[in-house]
C-alpha cells in the first residue's frame, strides 16, 4: 500500500503531514472554516443585493410604459 503525499501546487514540494502553508515557497494551502463561510456569505449578499436592484430596475420600467414616471428635472416654466 503507497502512500500518497500531497503537493503544493505552486512549488511542488512534497509535504509529509497537513499544513496550512507550504513550508518551502509559504503558499497558502488551505483556509479555515469561517475564512470559507465568510466568502460564501460575501457572495450571498452580493448576488442577493444585484437581484434587488435588477428587479427594482424592472419595476421602474413597467411604471415607465404606463405613464406613471415621474419627472426627476425641474419642471419648466
Amino acid at each position: 500500500m503507497a502512500v500518497e503525499l500531497e503537493s503544493c501546487p505552486n512549488c511542488r514540494y512534497a509535504l509529509l503531514e497537513k499544513r496550512a502553508y507550504c513550508p518551502h515557497c509559504g503558499e497558502r494551502l488551505s483556509y479555515t472554516g469561517w475564512q470559507k463561510a465568510a466568502a460564501w456569505l460575501v457572495l450571498i449578499l452580493f448576488l442577493w443585493g444585484l437581484a434587488r436592484c435588477n428587479l427594482e430596475m424592472f419595476q421602474r420600467l413597467d411604471h415607465m410604459g404606463d405613464g406613471q414616471v415621474e419627472s426627476q428635472s425641474a419642471p419648466l416654466p
